[in-house]
């Protein structure tokens, strides 16, 4: 029961990082966007739960250099790490 139950929140904990993916891409097609009411709400829940993690792995893992770009690889390790840990949950006996 409890590695069913630690599945669901590392499940829950996927979709809140897929929220992070979707809003740093929201600068590139909505430049001026600015989130107001119950969106900032969420959007600053999304924030104040996946930051601490993505510092951390920043800190650790520092952004690919290629040429003139640098490739921050820290959301694809979270979101590798929380899919492996769901999934050792979800193998823990009943």
């Amino acid at each position: 029961m409890i590695g069913f139950l630690l599945f669901l929140l590392l499940r829950l904990y996927l979709l809140v990082l897929f929220g992070r993916i979707v809003l740093s891409w929201v600068p590139s097609f909505a430049p001026g966007w600015q989130p107001r009411g119950p969106v900032l709400v969420v959007t600053e829940g999304i924030y104040w739960a996946t930051d601490p993690p993505l510092t951390w792995l920043r800190r650790v893992f520092r952004p690919v250099r290629l040429g003139g770009v640098a490739l921050d690889l820290s959301v694809m390790l979270l979101f590798l790490g929380v899919q492996l840990a769901a999934s050792m949950a979800r193998l823990l006996p009943v």
